[in-house]
């Protein structure tokens, strides 16, 4: 074993050890039900409450995916992601008020809960909770692949990218499975700071160590790729059309997904979920305020990059000492580790809450489960949903960053029927469920490029939460709104 694999899997020891141990002590304060194991008995705290909800958004494509962006299509990019992430965290904040209290006062612990109860409709309920479940799967896809190529950097080819990504799910889904949303949040407490940290100083040593510094790097790129400095970058990618098609899906399509939404539950009061919004809105801001040189650097070094999602490792074992860049490396493992977590417990939770319990077994009298019998099966399928989640990653191939768009055009559908439900008391069932359907059908049929789509397959999300939302109001006007009591018990809190 050469040095860089022997740092490497050291470190990895120590770090899986502490996340391990974390995870237990979590455990032991959980309880065998479904509210503890789904949203933490309501109970997070701020420092939890922020990191799970920062950790959680960031992912692969954060560590890896946003280099990769940055050298294909230079610093336009910038303007899409690492400037505007922060935005996400004020979203949350203003819808999260409503949500919070209604899933206080009435038990909520998903969308598909709040917006079912809403527009008193089951269909809707299985509707969102479909959406969340297919779409989520290439996304925690995309966190396996990028595992993989982290094991494939470190042992220089020796371990497949596949053995990588399905290491990784082992890893995760033992802890998971111990202790629910309790343990992911306190990993992702440890996890969320060690790749922060990780992050800056990853691409401090690149840029000082390998380049003198962000304006040395800038001067040579200015003399050698001016296009890459400007938008819309050097493969003129970044037009007003594509920007808008990254930026709403990442930005308010993903705070829509299973594993985002039920953390808008999890805060112990109103405060603690202000303020944990304000910290996360500083985290993601911040996160990427020197990365996309590390792109604009691979770039100048290499301008035909084999695999550009691993610029990142690649770059650290270059300039950086060894033992320093194993350890930053392992950072990238806790950015992944932080969002697949989630993503995997929110999967299980949607089909073992929003479909089996409250759509199945209400039309199946002589199936009875118990609480503790809910616990077991979401256990269970969080095992099935990882290893769907990898044959997703060894079969879906391409960037990063536009994997987690699409995934987020598909969330993005579920946005109108929401905020109707929220702020305007004339929605009506039949509007959502309408465009519910034809907003997912498009986005599905744009995103898998059976039908062409202007502006790209980025714009699908785009276009069909568009046309869904024209569609919701359109039908909410010409039909019978919801009850006068169901509006009251929305409104009037």
């Amino acid at each position: 074993m050469n040095p860089k694999m022997a740092a490497f899997f050291g470190t990895m020891a120590v770090y899986v050890v502490v996340a391990l141990y974390i995870g237990w002590v979590a455990t032991r304060k959980s309880k065998a039900e479904l509210q503890d194991y789904a949203v933490a008995s309501r109970s997070l705290g701020l420092i939890a409450q922020g990191f799970t909800f920062s950790a959680t958004y960031f992912s692969s494509f954060a560590f890896l995916g946003v280099a990769a962006m940055n050298y294909a299509h230079g610093l336009a990019y910038w303007t899409v992601s690492p400037l505007t992430t922060g935005f996400t965290a004020l979203v949350a904040w203003i819808i999260g008020r409503k949500v919070w209290v209604l899933g206080k006062r009435y038990g909520y612990i998903s969308l598909a809960d709040l917006l079912g109860d809403f527009y008193q409709s089951d269909v809707i309920r299985l509707l969102v909770a479909l959406i969340g479940a297919v779409f989520i799967i290439p996304y925690i896809g995309t966190q396996m692949t990028g595992a993989g190529y982290v094991f494939n950097v470190v042992t220089n080819g020796l371990f497949p990218v596949e053995g990588g990504a399905f290491a990784f799910l082992v890893l995760t889904i033992i802890y998971v499975v111990a202790g629910g949303l309790r343990a992911v949040a306190w990993t992702d407490v440890f996890q969320g700071a060690f790749m922060y940290v990780a992050m800056l100083t990853a691409v401090a040593l690149i840029l000082w160590t390998g380049f003198g510094g962000i304006f040395a790097l800038s001067a040579v790129a200015a003399e050698k790729i001016p296009q890459y400095l400007t938008l819309p970058g050097g493969s003129n990618f970044i037009t007003p059309l594509v920007f808008v098609g990254l930026w709403l899906p990442v930005n308010v399509g993903l705070l829509m997904s299973p594993h985002m939404f039920l953390r808008l539950y999890t805060a112990k009061s109103l405060a603690t979920l202000k303020w944990s919004m304000f910290v996360s809105g500083v985290f993601l801001a911040t996160y990427h305020f020197m990365t996309p040189y590390v792109g604009l650097a691979a770039r100048l070094l290499n301008p035909k990059w084999p695999v550009p999602d691993m610029i990142m490792p690649e770059l650290l074992f270059k300039y950086v000492p060894t033992v320093l860049a194993s350890i930053i490396i392992c950072g990238a493992l806790a950015a992944m580790m932080s969002t697949v977590d989630s993503q995997m417990h929110a999967l299980s939770m949607v089909v073992t809450h929003d479909i089996v319990r409250k759509y199945v077994v209400p039309r199946a009298p002589g199936l009875k489960i118990s609480e503790e019998g809910y616990f077991r099966l979401g256990r269970w399928l969080i095992v099935v949903g990882g290893l769907l989640s990898f044959w997703a990653a060894i079969t879906i191939k391409g960037f990063m960053v536009i994997i987690t768009t699409l995934a987020g055009g598909g969330f993005l559908q579920m946005t109108p029927a929401l905020l109707g439900a929220l702020y305007w008391k004339r929605s009506s069932r039949l509007g959502a469920i309408a465009g519910l359907i034809v907003g997912t059908v498009l986005c599905s049929l744009w995103t898998l490029r059976m039908v062409p789509c202007y502006g790209g397959a980025t714009m699908a999300g785009v276009w069909a939460v568009a046309i869904n939302a024209v569609i919701f109001v359109v039908v909410s006007l010409v039909s019978s709104p919801q009850p006068p009591e169901v509006v009251t018990r929305f409104y009037d809190i």
